[in-house]
């Protein structure tokens, strides 16, 4: 009984998720800010060339970022296997209509690839994504400050700094568990986190993950902007870096599935501060090559990944 209630929830979020993503996707294309014609009829040309090179590179980043973090959790895999399994998640992670995700096919995989060390694969996964959340945080802060010294409307500047205020709070919340009299070291959640099997001489291994995490929202940043200049937008280069730590976290928000309607409403209100009205279009292009890419990814299936396994079978027993 209990087991129906927890399908039928997630058949009905899923559900107002969808419902969410045409209502707004309707009210775009009903008001003229997503206009498929301009989108259709794109040419080739270096800027899409330039967005599908930016997004490639984004999912290597990734694949080399769970790499690294998964020999400092202790858990030998070749990059070849990394690779492969992060294809196959990007590629199941964005045709599945469920909750699975990429950290949900690495679990997959790792669960069978370390049958007797499942609890220390996993912790590469926990640390992959909380970097990849902190780097995010930490360049919207950094880029919030930078946009509020510009003369923007007053509504504007509200947003701004309730968003400069949320990321920096969000980034010093996980901070306070350094210190040893800290109340919430004592809560039962959080001590998930105090016992993660990394010595503390190993924290400067995180200096990489950390650099490659920027580093894949720098990609995914410039695919967008090379978006835009594929539909003959030519936007300044270094204030739409600027602005797009705010489009890529609100695609982060499981409002929609692959943030459909979301954030193509807020990069059109983003970029309508520096009268660029096109920012639903570029994303919406963006989307569609990533589609398109993750659907290639698929033939990463097609690869055993038992050719590979045989130093890490070692290394387990």
């Amino acid at each position: 009984m209990q087991q129906n209630k927890s399908r039928f929830s997630k058949v009905l979020s899923l559900t107002l998720k969808l419902i969410l993503a045409v209502l707004l996707v309707w009210w775009l294309w009903h008001s003229g800010k997503l206009n498929w014609s301009v989108i259709v009829n794109i040419h080739a040309s270096w800027a899409l060339a330039g967005m599908a090179f930016f997004q490639i590179l984004m999912i290597g980043t990734l694949a080399w970022r769970w790499y690294l973090l998964l020999n400092t959790a202790g858990t030998k895999l070749p990059f070849i296997t990394s690779l492969l399994i992060t294809l196959m998640a990007q590629c199941t992670s964005t045709f599945t209509p469920g909750s699975i995700g990429i950290d949900g096919m690495r679990f997959y995989h790792l669960y069978k690839i370390f049958p007797k060390q499942r609890a220390v694969a996993s912790v590469s996964i926990i640390w992959d994504r909380l970097l990849g959340i902190g780097a995010l945080l930490f360049l919207t802060a950094i880029c919030n400050c930078i946009l509020l010294s510009f003369p923007l409307p007053p509504a504007l500047k509200s947003t701004f700094t309730i968003i400069l205020i949320c990321c920096i709070g969000l980034l010093i919340l996980p901070l306070t568990l350094l210190f040893p009299h800290n109340p919430l070291r004592r809560l039962q959640r959080w001590k998930l986190l105090q016992n993660i099997p990394l010595a503390p001489g190993n924290k400067s291994t995180f200096i990489l993950p950390a650099a490659l995490a920027c580093c894949t929202h720098f990609c995914n940043a410039m695919s967008l902007i090379c978006a835009f200049y594929a539909m003959g937008f030519p936007v300044p280069l270094g204030r739409a870096l600027i602005l797009m730590p705010l489009v890529i976290l609100s695609g982060m928000l499981p409002l929609t599935p692959l943030g459909l309607g979301v954030t193509d409403a807020v990069a059109l209100m983003i970029f309508n501060s520096i009268h660029i009205s096109s920012g639903a279009n570029a994303v919406m292009l963006g989307r569609i090559s990533f589609v398109a890419i993750s659907a290639l990814c698929g033939l990463a299936w097609f690869v055993p990944l038992h050719q590979n396994n045989t130093s890490f079978k070692n290394h387990e027993t």
